[in-house]
């Protein structure tokens, strides 16, 4: 919190040093409506906070004090980006404080001292303080002393709202289905009757009245200080109180085009009827503002705003676009198959260009159009690259702009960011800096070696909690994808291991050089070493950008941080980049995206063309005007708001439940009666935030004969029986891999870590390298030579036999079979599950037909697990049940996302970190979108919240807010 003066010496100021209970107070910062406020030192919790007291003048006075403490409250009741967060609210020494976040900035008065604001700062601003405006009213508080100098905008562009003294609560309504619901009143905190509170200049006329004041008096204040940004001028400017009272209640304001000749005529429209006399003719809510601020900000993007006396301010006459020469001929009629977004992102071809993709609005129709343009319009289909993170999605898109344009789209080069640094350091090993024959370690892989490497080191210990393999691989790679040091990573992902930073150090030195002897790389170094030789090698980054001269980055709000620069690295000749995304679907920042690529990009491209994606063609209006009301309260992003020609359907319906199996056997009997009225099931789905969430609902599916499969477990490629089978391969391809010799030799019985190593000196496997068939075959002949005990000689003896025979076959289908005739009996002493794994075994086996060799076999599977393994099993037959985060992409008639209780969705584990809570938000937004005409919400009431847990469950702070008319409540009786 900043204000625009010091506080001058005093008696009554708190000294500099001084300790208000655990506050150290480091300066005065300025004086707010009744009291001082201080910077100051949380002693506790080591951070910066704006203390804020009372005067001893105000203190003295009961009103004023009452008032402090109101504004405490109210403030401290809101949660949202834009509302300046309350910490606590305390008493020392008799005297009341509140302890509020300090933001580094200035108030929006200092702003408009320095000369009227841009169209699209005060936009960006005006939408901002929009949002928090509302959250404070579907709150039922008032703020009532809205001005310039109760909001400050912080160094970096972001809007709060300060100063909540004068704030009133008022009634909320709330209708119902709940049967035996009870109406919410709030209590009420009101002024003494007839006084006038607030400032003279900025009230509406209601309040200088002394009438009955309720949110619309703030949306009158609110569009005076929008007035002001715009034009730098009051719009009820006069020469005393008195004068400027008449003004407010009787004069109009001056049209800002008037005194701003290039702001757009639409403002007016706005203002007039946010600065409206009469509380009936304003707004009736500031949501109502935002939306209509949204479109303005929106039409200016798109160039469809009207300004006095341009051509679009009158009659338009529209010219239908006629094609040039050179496209004359061609077999897609774009303008009509695709909508007039659509339609300008695949035909801006040149230059950067970020499509800002809504739910559902056609993104993948959009690139497959874009390629087939591309192709047509005379570029080599080799020049231009896509990038999608699966293989199938890159190579579905090129097959549909096949079939659309012609075969040449075939040729465009498409895969995903591992496949294609996994070509380009093949190709130009030698300008990369890497051995041209490396081994690609998978995850499973690459947490074996540093269990190897932990205990060859000895920084483990049974009296010492040392991080687990995985975890340790997770704080690597989240250091690689989002450009920290691991330091960096311990203190802000993982403090309760931070005094292990020089172990974990050391150990990654080892790990680093262990690879590199053994020309090894895991999947994060396939894209750190093409960064790291993009950045280092301009020969390679001229060669690679004019190979590809048109790149294309389909979900670019899932890219991390390296992707994003690899994508800068390869514009070196050119910038002819377009990504497509939807920052409000960016959910995997526990993968390494970063939701900031979306955000940045204009940063990286300045000359940039921002095209928005906004028609959706999959829901009825009804949900997205949920969807949209969810994500409307998201802290940063490209304000969207999604709509659809169908603009009929049934309302969303939240369905609160008296515990867990009332929940679960709502969702089975709607799903039995969907059944009944002839809904397929394929077209029905329940989602969760978390895979334990749906436990009880399997078993009551089950009861009521409903089949179902679930979805968000571990991947095919992934299981330890595919890893076992396929290392057998991988010592064949490249016997110096000893990672994979000890996985293989480790399962024959009575053989552990210490035989594996013996047996490994004794090939010496590490001394030399084993390229041609006849020193491989040698290899294998010594292995049957090593002194074995009986208890696994003749084990050993098979094994050496099995690699020897893969080593004379080709054909990998071959080559599993002779795995598997040694594996059967080993998969079925170790698995209960054995039929299952042998089922999936069979499936690889499937797979390997279509390799003419085991090296690209074992790169597929490696490079893209979710792709190569994959079964298609979502059938018609059976209710989809998965996570959220699995369900991305995917759409269904009818959805149910259960759990929608506060703790369980947002999960209680993301709502210390404000970055976390929003991507929770984003992940309900995911969800609501998957829906096409029925939308389900429940939440469970009578449930076990853990120990220490206040108060009873309610229902998820995302929906809670969301008024009736868009998302209707009903009980379960």
């Amino acid at each position: 919190m900043s204000f625009s003066g010091k506080l001058k010496p005093s008696g009554d100021a708190v000294e500099e040093g001084a300790l208000i209970a655990h506050y150290r107070i480091l300066e005065p910062l300025g004086m707010g409506g009744m009291g001082a406020v201080y910077k100051a030192h949380d002693e506790k919790l080591g951070r910066i906070v704006a203390l804020k007291m009372l005067t001893p003048e105000a203190l003295a006075q009961a009103d004023r004090r009452r008032r402090f403490l109101q504004e405490a409250r109210a403030a401290s009741a809101l949660n949202h980006p834009h509302i300046l967060t309350v910490y606590e609210i305390g008493e020392a020494d008799g005297k009341p404080y509140m302890v509020m976040e300090y933001v580094e900035g200035e108030t929006l008065r200092r702003k408009i001292e320095k000369g009227a604001l841009s169209l699209k700062d005060a936009l960006a601003i005006a939408i901002q303080v929009a949002g928090g405006l509302a959250k404070a009213h579907e709150h039922g508080i008032v703020h009532r002393d809205l001005k310039p100098e109760n909001l400050i905008i912080s160094s970096d562009g972001y809007a709060k709202i300060l100063d909540f003294g004068l704030a009133k609560l008022v009634e909320r309504k709330h209708s119902a289905l709940a049967i035996n619901s009870t109406e919410k009143t709030l209590i009420q905190v009101q002024t003494e009757s007839g006084m006038v509170m607030g400032t003279i200049n900025y009230m509406s006329p209601e309040q200088l009245l002394a009438q009955r004041v309720d949110l619309r008096s703030d949306i009158f204040s609110f569009g005076i200080v929008l007035y002001e940004m715009l034009t730098c001028k009051y719009p009820f400017a006069s020469t005393n109180r008195i004068d400027t009272m008449h003004a407010i209640l009787h004069v109009e304001a001056e049209a800002p085009h008037t005194i701003k000749s290039d702001l757009p005529l639409d403002l007016q429209r706005i203002l007039s009827k946010a600065l409206a006399k009469a509380p009936k003719a304003r707004y009736q809510t500031v949501r109502e503002f935002l939306s209509d601020l949204e479109a303005l900000k929106r039409d200016i993007e798109l160039g469809r705003a009207a300004n006095p006396g341009s051509s679009s301010s009158r009659t338009r006459l529209v010219l239908k676009r006629v094609p040039a020469v050179s496209e004359r001929g061609t077999r897609i009629d774009y303008e009509s198959e695709l909508n007039e977004s659509q339609y300008r992102a695949v035909t801006t071809i040149d230059g950067p260009l970020l499509i800002v993709a809504g739910a559902g609005t056609g993104k993948t129709r959009t690139l497959v159009y874009r390629v087939a343009r591309l192709v047509e319009t005379g570029i080599r289909p080799e020049s231009v690259l896509l990038l999608t993170f699966t293989r199938r999605a890159a190579a579905s898109m090129l097959s549909r702009a096949a079939q659309l344009a012609d075969a040449r789209c075939q040729r465009v080069s498409g895969g995903t960011f591992h496949s294609m640094a996994h070509s380009v350091l093949r190709k130009y090993a030698e300008l990369s800096g890497v051995h041209r024959s490396f081994t690609i370690l998978d995850s499973s892989d690459t947490e074996d070696l540093i269990d190897l490497l932990r205990r060859q080191l000895r920084i483990t210990g049974k009296d010492r909690r040392f991080p687990r393999k995985r975890t340790i691989c997770a704080i690597y790679s989240m250091a690689a994808n989002k450009l920290m040091t691991i330091d960096e990573v311990l203190k802000r992902y993982y403090p309760h291991f931070a005094h292990e930073r020089r172990e974990l150090e050391q150990l990654y030195r080892a790990f680093e050089e262990y690879k590199r002897e053994r020309q090894m790389l895991t999947y994060d170094d396939l894209l750190m070493r093409l960064c790291s030789a993009l950045e280092e090698n301009q020969e390679l980054c001229e060669r690679l950008s004019e190979q590809y001269r048109y790149i294309m980055v389909d979900e670019y709000q899932d890219t991390n941080r390296l992707q994003a620069q690899i994508v800068r690295l390869m514009t070196a000749a050119h910038d002819n980049v377009a990504v497509v995304g939807d920052e409000c679907q960016a959910i995997y920042s526990f993968r390494g995206a970063s939701f900031k690529n979306m955000l940045e990009f204009p940063e990286l491209f300045p000359e940039a063309t921002l095209i928005k994606l906004e028609e959706n063609f999959r829901s009825t209006q009804p949900i997205l005007d949920l969807a949209n009301s969810i994500i409307s309260s998201a802290s940063e992003g490209y304000a969207k708001r999604l709509f659809s020609r169908m603009a009929e359907g049934v309302p969303p319906l939240l369905v609160s439940a008296r515990d867990e199996n009332e929940q679960s056997r709502f969702v089975a009997e709607r799903i039995e009666e969907l059944r009944e009225e002839g809904v397929p099931l394929h077209d029905i789905a329940v989602l969760f935030r978390a895979s334990s969430h749906s436990f009880d609902l399997e078993i009551e599916l089950s009861k009521h004969g409903i089949p179902f499969r679930k979805f968000g477990g571990i991947r095919f490629a992934e299981s330890a029986h595919v890893k076992d089978a396929l290392s057998f391969l991988r010592v064949a391809l490249n016997p110096s891999d000893t990672l994979s010799w000890f996985r293989t030799l480790k399962l024959i019985d009575h053989i552990g870590d210490a035989t594996v190593e013996q047996i490994l000196d004794h090939l010496g496997v590490e001394r030399r390298e084993f390229r041609t068939t006849r020193a491989k075959e040698s290899l294998f002949n010594r292995l049957k030579q090593f002194p074995a005990r009986a208890s696994y000689k003749d084990q050993l003896i098979k094994l050496a036999h099995v690699l020897r025979t893969i080593v004379e076959h080709k054909s990998p289908h071959a080559q599993l079979s002779t795995v598997l005739r040694l594996y059967r009996p080993i998969l079925k002493s170790r698995y209960d599950d054995y039929p299952r794994r042998q089922r999936d075994l069979e499936h690889l086996q499937s797979i390997a037909k279509r390799y003419k060799n085991a090296a690209e076999l074992l790169a597929d599977v490696a490079l893209d697990p979710s792709d190569a393994a994959q079964v298609e099993t979502r059938g018609t037959g059976y209710v989809t049940l998965s996570t959220v985060h699995s369900a991305k992409g995917l759409e269904w008639n009818t959805l149910f996302v259960i759990w929608m209780t506060d703790g369980w969705f947002p999960s209680s584990r993301s709502a210390d970190e404000f970055e976390d809570l929003e991507e929770e938000r984003r992940l309900l937004y995911v969800a609501a979108t998957r829906a096409k005409e029925h939308l389900y919400f429940t939440y469970p009431m009578g449930v076990y919240r853990g120990m220490g847990a206040d108060g009873l469950p309610v229902v998820s702070r995302f929906l809670e807010p969301i008024p009736d008319a868009v998302l209707t409540r009903a009980t379960l009786m």
